[in-house]
C-alpha cells in the first residue's frame, strides 16, 4: 500500500489508461520515433520513419488519419524524425525528415461543420481527417528538429 495509508485504505482509479492500439503488425512493425500532442485540437501525431498517423486524444483513442510515403521518397528524403503542431485555430503539422526536408501539412476534417479550435472536445472529433501537403521546405544543416518552429513559422502561419 501507499505510505501513511493503513491496510484498509481504498484506492480509486483516476482517468483512463493512456494506451494506443496502434496496429503495428499492419504497418510492418515500424517503430514510433516521435510523438507530438496538440491538446487544443485533441490530436496526437505519431511519427514513424515513413509515415505519420493522427490519433484522437479523448477517452476512446482512435486513428483518424494517416500519411505514408513510398520507399523511394524515404530513400530520397530520409526517415521522418519529428513533428510539430501549429495551433492558433489552424490544424497544421510540420514533419521533418533526416535529409533536411520539412513537409508542412494542413490537417483537414472534411465532414466537420466548423473548423477545429482550441476549445474543441477531443471526443467530438470527426471519424476521419486528411493530411493535405501544403509545402515542402528544405532546411539547412544543424539541429533540424530544433529548426521546425523557426524555419517553418512563415509557412505554418501564412495564408490565414
Amino acid at each position: 500500500g501507499a505510505e501513511g495509508l493503513g491496510p484498509d485504505a481504498m484506492y480509486f482509479a483516476y482517468a483512463w489508461p493512456k494506451v494506443l492500439a496502434s496496429g503495428m503488425q499492419q504497418r510492418g512493425d515500424e517503430p514510433v520515433v516521435a510523438l507530438e500532442l496538440d491538446a487544443g485540437l485533441g490530436c496526437l501525431a505519431v511519427v514513424m520513419a515513413s509515415s505519420v498517423e493522427i490519433w484522437s486524444t479523448g477517452q476512446h483513442r482512435r486513428l483518424v488519419g494517416r500519411h505514408t510515403r513510398d520507399p523511394e521518397a524515404v530513400a530520397e528524403d530520409g526517415a521522418y524524425l519529428a513533428a510539430r503542431w501549429r495551433g492558433g485555430g489552424f490544424a497544421r503539422l510540420a514533419v521533418v525528415a533526416a535529409g533536411g526536408r520539412a513537409r508542412l501539412f494542413d490537417v483537414v476534417w472534411p465532414n466537420a461543420s466548423t473548423p477545429r479550435d482550441a476549445d474543441a472536445d477531443p471526443a467530438a472529433l470527426p471519424d476521419r481527417c486528411e493530411l493535405v501537403l501544403r509545402a515542402t521546405l528544405t532546411v539547412g544543416p544543424g539541429s533540424i528538429v530544433g529548426m521546425i518552429p523557426t524555419a517553418a513559422d512563415d509557412l505554418l502561419d501564412g495564408g490565414h
